[in-house]
């Protein structure tokens, strides 16, 4: 980037450059898909690793990659029901515990 400034804003702005050392984040789930052409799956698997990778997480830190899907998640109705049971069975786990 030749704009420094937009650097910066960008960098602030970054998920994964925020993660902090000190803190135990609730348990997360990120999901990612195998051809997501707009973000690309190893952004995710990155972001999961640091979260994981640190002392003071003691919460699970959980990855889903979706099967032959793109930045929307499954193009047909059978993966579209499935990935909205899953996520809400994550859900409706985390809040009973």
């Amino acid at each position: 980037m030749k704009d420094s400034a937009s650097f910066v804003n960008l960098y602030n702005y970054s998920p994964y450059t925020n993660i902090k050392e000190d803190v135990n984040y609730s348990t997360m789930l990120v999901v990612t898909a195998d051809h997501d052409d707009r973000v690309p799956p190893f952004h995710s698997f990155k972001f999961v690793a640091r979260l994981q990778n640190r002392e003071a997480q003691k919460n699970p830190i959980y990855i889903k990659v979706e099967k032959n899907a793109g930045h929307n998640g499954s193009s047909n109705l059978i993966g579209n029901i499935k990935e909205n049971a899953e996520l809400f069975g994550f859900i409706l786990d985390q809040l009973r515990n």
